[in-house]
């Protein structure tokens, strides 16, 4: 399941990084109470569906 993602593991990283720098830019600090970590989960949920999405494996086909 994941080596078709790992192959474009340098695109994930890229959007970890923009994810991470976009949190910090809006927060400026590291979640620091539960409501602030949730949205950081979710992020990183988002991101975990984004490498999802890169398998071909995955998700819905069109028959």
């Amino acid at each position: 399941m994941w080596k078709k993602s790992i192959q474009n593991w340098w695109t994930t990283f890229a959007g970890a990084l923009a994810a991470t720098g976009n949190y910090m830019t809006q927060v400026g600090k590291f979640p620091s109470t539960w409501e602030e970590g949730g949205h950081f989960i979710f992020s990183l949920g988002l991101l975990l569906m984004g490498v999802l999405a890169k398998d071909g494996k995955t998700g819905s086909t069109a028959r």
